[in-house]
């Protein structure tokens, strides 16, 4: 594991690619956040914004982030990612396939860095039963940029019409921070688990599209062949 990510480091400073320095970078910030969380029981400022977020209760919005947090429920998450997963195979991307199914399972690596971490959750919940174990970092969160940003990725990579690429991204976007708002206002977790779940999201995305550039140069040098895949013009 240690020579791997040391190859994919020294990959991304010889590409000298976006993604490549920013994995670099977002590593160790998440590395940081973690240690910060198991110093700390909360951050600066956590208390005040749960508060000031669960201000805004009501009857309609409590049903709607309620029904926007269940989608991170296993068997809806499982559901979306294995139909994924069988569309990038049935449209012979199997790269993508493999770091997408990669991308999604990584999610279940946030129960054990949760007792790793050890921080409790807030004593505020508004949803019955209240979840127990511990609550660094969000595994709801992290669910959802692994799963949406996985699929932003694609849709830059594979999707042609302009417009779709962007209302794709939207709305995508919009259910990660929808997502992320809903643990606050329910008051399941503190926002910087939130941070936290985001942070360990990005960090595995960033190296996993690291991962897919070396991965498509090394077979397209082994095969001979244009490794770049056609984008689906809909």
């Amino acid at each position: 594991m240690i020579a791997l990510i040391g190859v994919l480091i020294e990959y991304a400073f010889r590409q000298a690619r976006f993604y490549g320095a920013a994995t670099v970078c977002t590593i160790p910030v998440a590395v940081a956040a973690f240690a910060l969380a198991w110093a700390f029981p909360r951050w600066p400022g956590d208390e005040a914004l749960l508060t000031a977020v669960q201000g805004w209760q009501s009857p309609p919005l409590t049903a709607a982030l309620g029904t926007l947090t269940r989608l991170g429920w296993y068997p809806v998450s499982a559901a979306v990612s294995l139909a994924v997963v069988a569309v990038l195979l049935w449209r012979k991307l199997r790269v993508d396939a493999l770091l997408f199914a990669l991308a999604v399972a990584s999610a279940l690596l946030t129960h054990p860095l949760k007792a790793l971490v050890g921080r409790p959750r807030p004593e505020m919940a508004i949803v019955e039963p209240a979840p127990h174990d511990m609550g660094f970092p969000s595994g709801h969160a992290a669910f959802a940029i692994l799963l949406c940003g996985a699929l932003i990725f694609l849709t830059w990579q594979h999707v042609e019409d302009r417009r779709l690429r962007w209302g794709f991204t939207a709305a995508l976007v919009l259910l990660i921070v929808g997502v992320g708002l809903s643990r606050v206002y329910l008051g399941v977790h503190w926002p910087s688990d939130v941070v936290g779940g985001y942070l360990f999201g990005a960090s595995v995305l960033l190296t996993l599209g690291l991962l897919r550039s070396y991965l498509l140069r090394r077979l397209g040098r082994s095969s001979g062949e244009d490794t770049t895949f056609p984008k689906v013009g809909i």
